[in-house]
């Protein structure tokens, strides 16, 4: 496994952990976990003073005791190409811009492509380059939604469907917006991740992940 730690540069940073599952199994899903104690997916946990992935109390929690940290747990294998991706993902404790969310189409060089949503509203999407900068696919970088549901303990479900260059994102059934990056990445690993900025202190937690053919 591959740990990164790196600053938050504008809506960015990052570190990693891991997860799998192998062709259709029931219809058009591709992989399904709802962290079933002794059931869950093979994730790569770990733990380190900047932060800790745990599967507790059948969640995946995420803890960040550093400030400009990403946290991340990353499903090993298989790598997706075009797919629909979605997760209950709920705030447990940090300052309100603490934010959580989806990574996809994750690279072994360390790239890879993030939805994230913040405890006061925002959401982003935005892209890990190779060199470790950081690409906005939003206008801005972030936009508020009031389709998040804000504030501690509130849970979201967030989905991401990807086709070849494009991507849909959406919180609680509601869609986000469409994107094109065509300069990206093509296929890679999903997971899941929460990220600090100037406050450390964030947790987050995860659960009925499902991923299906798009």
């Amino acid at each position: 496994m591959t740990v990164l730690l790196l600053l938050l540069v504008g809506a960015g940073g990052c570190r990693h952990s891991s997860l799998p599952n192998t062709g259709n199994t029931a219809g058009d899903i591709l992989f399904a976990d709802a962290f079933t104690p002794g059931q869950s997916g093979p994730w790569q946990l770990e733990a380190d003073a900047a932060g800790t992935t745990a599967i507790e109390d059948e969640r995946l929690i995420i803890s960040i005791q550093e400030a400009n940290t990403l946290q991340y747990a990353t499903l090993r294998e298989p790598d997706f190409t075009d797919f629909s991706l979605e997760v209950d993902a709920t705030f447990l404790d940090g300052p309100v811009n603490g934010s959580y969310g989806v990574l996809f189409r994750i690279q072994d060089a360390g790239g890879f492509y993030r939805f994230n949503i913040t405890g006061d509203g925002y959401y982003t999407l935005d892209r890990l380059n190779g060199d470790g900068s950081w690409t906005p696919l939003l206008p801005n970088g972030w936009a508020e939604s009031a389709a998040i549901k804000s504030g501690l303990r509130a849970t979201n479900r967030l989905k991401v469907v990807v086709g070849g260059p494009n991507m849909i994102l959406y919180v609680n059934g509601e869609p986000l917006g469409q994107f094109t990056d065509a300069m990206g990445y093509a296929r890679g690993l999903v997971g899941v991740n929460a990220g600090t900025f100037a406050q450390p202190g964030v947790r987050a937690a995860f659960d009925n992940l499902m991923i299906r053919q798009p």
